[in-house]
């Protein structure tokens, strides 16, 4: 949840002496490389930071830098070919004790300590590549902050194959600022600022791509935070994932498909992609708080209640989002498709507002109108699952009843632009998505090119309108496949309401509940993350301990052969993603467990 402001800091405030710390968007190396050795000298110090515009709110933190250069956020990149030496000298111009640890995890303890005012040299050999992590702690009055009390001491490290063939990519890192105390001023403040490359959203850079071209990002969570990462309209290829420490570079016939992937803290993903479609694209947090505006006003010393209020415009995308944000412009002609002269699926879903659905609280939700108009109050959480086929058109009219103008993101789906859902960012310039304003509608037209579990969900004030109910499944299925529902089941979680009280629910239902299913025939059950802001571990047991399952999909892509075996029936899941499996139960009893920051429980009764 979004931290309110206990008292005005004096961090905002910029001391006339300080240096001013830069963006970094890891572009060059640092150091130089000669006689076999890659020599780094860094400085540790305390500068002045802008994570919005240049000319706006500024920050005070620990920030690292080359010597004779300025510091920055994140901390210069460090990258080396396979067994090349790194001795990076390190001076630490602050005031307290600095501890520095390069392809280590935050339980590590062996690092280099360098005393106030004192110089140090750090000296690793990276044997393989992959993506790595370094960072610096503070001991300050005998307690040890992670990254320094601002988060800022952290950055990447890369490693290319010894042979220098790796492939043009860039490294997007991931940071936050979240400082409890300044020595200086001795003044507390709980602000919450998250970064890629050093900028909030719309600040960061924007990236640009023809239709065609290979993307190639290696994205590192440098922060302390978990960070479901989401690319809109396009599926990434997951090639590796690291811990900080140590990188996995999947072999071909392993690595999968996704449009998000959980990144926990320090921990690295390298992911390939390729647009086949133009126009303006999205790649973020799903995790509301992580991209809503919340962070700039939050930043300008603005108390979220005293915020103006949102939809001011009709730009959701630049007004109302904020924090680990980046934006797409792929320019060129659409790759040709193929001519479908299917009939079109035709769905009218409202957005609708009932009180009291949650205890006290409201919710917001989606019905169907079918030939009979559905009352102005009637609200089905989640929304009701649309089931439409492989490679036939679809035509969804989507009518809005609230007070407030929303908008619809197909999550997962590989659509035009247009139609993805972001207001006043969707689409190219001369054609941008508008919100839809109360009473008014909007239709969306797509041809899903493959089978899977995706979700349709609002993209207009997500804290609010996500909590109170407004997202679905979408389900494609291949051509010829009927809708089972004896033998398929959609499990989707969300939180009940807006309210610090509220619980997790599943299917709209907190708490316990139970599913008769049959026994002896495969089952597949769809799990569907979208809470707002929480990793929920999921696991099906039994009174002799957990079950096994076989993962058959994530995000909607079928899992490779080689990862869709049968293992234990356990996984955690982040907001956006979703998860599917097959269960074939013996007659008896399971229970589908899902704990978070309340738990949920359905008892399975297969017989």
């Amino acid at each position: 949840m979004i931290v309110a402001i206990l008292a005005a800091s004096a961090l905002c405030c910029t001391a006339p002496a300080l240096p001013h710390a830069v963006p970094n968007d890891n572009r060059i190396a640092a150091g130089r490389f000669a006689n076999g050795v890659q020599r780094i000298r860094l400085v540790a110090q305390r500068a002045t930071w802008h994570p919005d515009a240049d000319t706006g709110p500024s920050l005070v933190v620990e920030a690292l830098g080359e010597e004779g250069k300025p510091a920055t956020v994140p901390a210069p990149l460090v990258r080396v070919r396979a067994g090349t030496p790194v001795e990076a000298a390190v001076r630490n111009a602050l005031s307290d004790t600095l501890l520095v640890f390069a392809m280590c995890s935050r339980a590590c303890r062996d690092s280099l300590v360098v005393a106030p005012g004192a110089s140090g040299v750090l000296r690793f050999t990276p044997a393989a590549p992959g993506t790595f992590v370094y960072w610096a702690a503070i001991k300050h009055a005998g307690v040890r902050h992670e990254a320094g009390a601002g988060k800022q001491l952290t950055g990447a490290i890369v490693v290319d194959p010894a042979d220098g063939a790796s492939p043009a990519d860039r490294v997007l890192v991931i940071t936050f600022w979240h400082a409890l105390w300044d020595s200086t001023s001795k003044s507390v403040d709980e602000r919450l600022v998250m970064t890629i490359n050093g900028k909030m959203w719309p600040h960061t850079e924007r990236f640009h791509a023809e239709v065609a071209d290979g993307v190639r990002w290696r994205v590192v969570n440098a922060s302390d935070a978990t960070h479901p990462m989401h690319l809109h309209g396009f599926y990434f290829r997951v090639d590796s994932r690291g811990d900080g420490a140590r990188d996995s570079l999947y072999a071909p016939t392993a690595r999968r498909l996704a449009v998000t992937e959980d990144l926990k803290p320090l921990e690295t993903m390298s992911i390939v992609w390729s647009p086949d479609r133009p126009g303006h694209w999205l790649f973020h947090c799903h995790k509301a708080f992580h991209m809503m505006r919340y962070q700039r006003t939050d930043l300008a010393g603005i108390r979220a209640d005293s915020a103006p209020p949102l939809h001011t415009g009709a730009n959701h995308a630049t007004e109302n989002m904020a924090g680990l944000v980046v934006g797409i412009d792929v320019s060129g002609a659409a790759r040709p498709a193929a001519v479908v002269t299917s009939p079109v699926h035709r769905f009218r879903l409202l957005a609708q507002h009932r009180a009291r659905f949650y205890g006290a609280d409201s919710a917001m939700g989606f019905t169907l109108e079918t030939d009979k108009a559905p009352a102005r109050d009637s609200v089905v959480v989640p929304g009701p699952a649309l089931i439409v086929t492989r490679g036939e058109r679809v035509e969804i009219t989507v009518i809005n009843r609230l007070d407030a103008s929303t908008g619809v993101h197909w999550h997962g789906i590989e659509l035009e632009s247009y139609y993805d859902g972001v207001a006043g960012w969707s689409g190219a310039v001369a054609r941008l998505a508008p919100l839809i304003a109360p009473n008014d509608s909007f239709v969306v037209r797509f041809t899903p090119p493959r089978a899977g579990t995706f979700i349709y969900h609002t993209h207009a004030e997500e804290t609010k309108q996500l909590s109170a109910g407004l997202y679905g499944a979408l389900v494609v299925l291949e051509p010829g496949v009927t809708w089972n529902d004896t033998t398929d089941h959609l499990l989707v979680i969300g939180q009940g309401g807006e309210s610090d009280s509220a619980l997790i629910v599943v299917n709209g239902l907190p708490a316990s509940h139970g599913l008769d299913i049959k026994a002896g025939v495969p089952h597949r059950f769809r799990v569907i993350n979208m809470t707002i802001e929480d990793e929920v571990d999921v696991s099906v047991v039994t009174d002799s301990g957990v079950v096994e399952w076989r993962m058959v999909a994530k995000d909607g892509a079928d899992t490779p052969p080689s990862q869709a075996r049968t293992r234990r029936a356990q996984l955690v899941t982040g907001p956006g993603e979703t998860f599917d499996f097959e269960l074939t139960p013996k007659p008896g009893e399971y229970r589908i467990q899902m704990l978070s920051y309340s738990n949920v429980l359905i008892s399975l009764r297969a017989h």
